[in-house]
């Protein structure tokens, strides 16, 4: 058992990637292959490859900005490194599992704020991420599959999250005062103060809050759109509810960036609405496609920068 665990651990990322293969292969021939292959090159490219790197491009921002509005109540200048700090993350997500890319944040920004700071404000974040992703997610379940699992879900949902905030808000250290837990309620104390101190910043995750609700109008209109180039006339709010819940299932880590979980998710919730399989997975596949040429570019940006500057510096004559 205890080799088997090691070796899991080891390879977690192969595993992960070989499960996602696996996975999108299931679908793929799950679907017909040869509606699937004429859908996905019957597409208007000059549309599709804008309106989806507009959309992870805004998606970037008002992230960024998001938790930009839970930094202002310590009052400094830290705006555009956020920025530019979101862009990197972006290629660190992709090759993460369960959506953890963005805890790079504590990496990028650890000189101009405290390591308890950038925690409590990951955590909040997360945390109205995931708040928001399971409200929607309930709603979905309940208007495209059954009220009375939306019900079942919900108080589990509750039940999980009550425990959560309980432990890290009013957890009595008293109960833990040894050995390897003594350490991290200790580091936990620490946490709780900017936990609390950021709670308390209504402006700040008010703004966040708004922001999170903007990315999924932007990625169910996106979709919207998507589909609508397919020739699927279907519903913002109905898009939007079934990309929730394929987004709620990507947090666990079974694959990188949920390839495949995505998929089986957002197929089995589309054929509901009327929209075929071939059709959402060819959506899905271009999708994927056009984000893996933004992080591509960003990559590149990332990567070359230096050498362009110098390139520059080269052929820009001196004053």
């Amino acid at each position: 058992m205890t080799n088997t665990f090691h070796f899991i651990k080891k390879n977690k990322k192969i595993i992960q990637s070989f499960s996602g293969a696996i996975l999108i292969g299931i679908v793929i021939w799950q679907s017909n292959p040869e509606k699937l292959y004429n859908q996905i090159f019957d597409v208007p490219l000059y549309y599709l490859i804008p309106c989806f790197l507009l959309y992870y491009l805004l998606v970037t921002l008002t992230w960024a900005v998001g938790i930009y509005f839970l930094l202002i109540r310590i009052k400094k200048d830290t705006f555009w490194k956020i920025i530019k700090s979101s862009f990197k993350l972006q290629v660190i997500a992709a090759i993460t599992p369960g959506r953890l890319g963005d805890i790079g944040l504590l990496y990028y920004l650890k000189g101009e704020y405290t390591s308890g700071q950038l925690g409590a404000i990951f955590f909040i974040d997360k945390l109205i991420t995931l708040g928001i992703n399971i409200v929607i997610s309930i709603i979905g379940f309940g208007i495209l599959l059954s009220w009375k699992y939306a019900v079942v879900i919900s108080f589990f949902l509750i039940a999980i999250f009550s425990l959560l905030i309980c432990f890290l808000f009013k957890f009595p250290q008293k109960f833990i005062n040894w050995g390897i837990f003594k350490n991290i309620i200790v580091y936990l104390q620490g946490f709780r103060v900017e936990l609390n101190a950021t709670a308390r910043d209504i402006k700040g995750i008010a703004g966040n809050v708004v922001l999170t609700l903007v990315r999924y109008i932007l990625a169910g209109g996106c979709m919207l759109l998507a589909l609508l180039w397919f020739g699927q006339h279907v519903t913002l709010i109905n898009v939007i509810l079934i990309q929730a819940v394929a987004q709620l299932a990507t947090f666990i880590p079974l694959t990188t960036m949920g390839l495949g979980v995505t998929e089986a998710v957002c197929i089995s919730l589309f054929i509901t609405i009327g929209v075929s399989s071939e059709m959402t997975l060819a959506a899905l596949l271009w999708s994927r496609a056009i984000y893996l040429m933004f992080i591509a570019g960003i990559y590149l940006l990332w990567t070359g920068m230096p050498v362009y500057y110098k390139v520059f510096k080269k052929i820009t004559p001196a004053e």
